[in-house]
């Protein structure tokens, strides 16, 4: 029995080996968001580079939840509206699917919506139970679905 489960630590092991590494882009957003200094502009730029996460962070700030009035049409606009939190969580989930290899039959717009919808849920649910940071129920959510996907 010992060595059936030796064999699958291994196995469990090399597994690990075959997770995406995290881009050097999302190593340093991280670093910002981490830095009480960081300017504004500067996270824009950085987020600007990669035109998924700025996609991601487009979307999500004039999405219906958060849409106030105007359409938001900058990254720095939209690093603004969604603030610090929010935006690390998108940074993040979106950094880590970016490196992941999908399968073709993945459809990518539908795991975004629903996990965008199911954070939105966990947030709101945050709010009203007043016992968890409605942020940290948002970027909690965010991981599940991306840990699911992952398992």
């Amino acid at each position: 029995m010992e060595a059936a489960s030796a064999m699958s630590m291994d196995r469990l092991f090399d597994k690990i080996k075959q997770l995406p590494t995290i881009p050097q882009l999302l190593h340093e957003l991280m670093q910002s968001f981490s830095d009480e200094n960081a300017r504004i502009d500067q996270i824009a730029a950085k987020i600007a580079m990669d035109q998924v996460i700025s996609v991601k962070v487009l979307r999500m700030a004039n999405s219906a939840a958060l849409r106030r009035g105007n359409e938001v049409t900058s990254i720095e606009q939209a690093v603004i509206r969604l603030g610090f939190n929010r935006l690390r969580s998108v940074v993040v989930a979106s950094g880590i699917i970016g490196s992941f290899k999908a399968p073709p039959s993945f459809d990518k717009n539908k795991f975004w919506t629903e996990t965008f919808q199911v954070a939105t849920i966990a947030k709101t649910l945050a709010q009203e139970a007043k016992v968890l940071d409605p942020e940290t129920a948002f970027t909690c959510a965010l991981i599940h679905n991306i840990g699911e996907l992952l398992i």
